[in-house]
């Protein structure tokens, strides 16, 4: 069914174009406060520089591209698979029995004594010889990749220290989420764990 507006006349046709005037200005000034990520194309040396090295920082750019772009997601997605180690979900997510355990490392939470609205992440190595992780990326089932650098490990254990309603965190504790460590000796696409992602 086709509907008809009529066009308004007189004193509703001047209330109308100001109310326009008024909600085109609001929206231009909430544009000006935004900060926009300018698209950008991705080279896949950036891309491979971005997943394979652990201390490089977390790139909002590299992360827009990655979501937006299938192809570009499925190369970064391989090689984060090569060269990272796959953090499985261990267990129904809750405060008490929830971890991740991958090739040589577990990721455990505890809640905090002192601040119940804190939760202490704590990755440590289950095999000897084993070197901390030095960031770690989220999986997320919608297309996003984020990158996180972490703290440096002490004897071997990486903890972390994070809000109740952090990303991070978030990000961790749901278990349709697939998290990968990266470490030093992750790097380049000949590393002895090879392809640790999930079967």
């Amino acid at each position: 069914m086709t509907r008809r507006y009529d066009i308004p006349t007189g004193g509703r046709r001047k209330l109308a174009e100001a109310v326009f005037d008024a909600v085109s200005t609001l929206h231009d000034l909430t544009r000006e406060n935004e900060e926009e990520v300018e698209p950008e194309r991705v080279p896949f040396s950036r891309l491979y520089a971005y997943a394979s090295d652990p201390y490089a920082q977390a790139d909002p750019v590299v992360e827009r591209a990655i979501a937006e772009n299938p192809s570009l997601r499925a190369d970064f997605d391989r090689l984060i698979e090569k060269t990272g180690v796959f953090i499985r979900a261990a267990a129904a997510a809750s405060d008490t029995s929830f971890s991740r355990t991958g090739e040589g490392y577990r990721m455990r939470f505890e809640r905090s004594r002192a601040e119940a609205t804190q939760t202490y992440v704590i990755i440590e190595p289950t095999e000897d010889g084993k070197k901390p992780p030095h960031a770690l990326f989220v999986r997320y089932p919608d297309g996003r990749r984020r990158k996180h650098v972490l703290p440096q490990g002490h004897e071997g254990i990486v903890q972390l220290l994070e809000d109740s309603g952090s990303e991070l965190l978030l990000g961790l504790l749901d278990i349709e989420n697939e998290v990968y460590l990266c470490r030093d000796e992750d790097q380049g696409l000949s590393g002895d764990d090879g392809g640790a992602g999930p079967n």
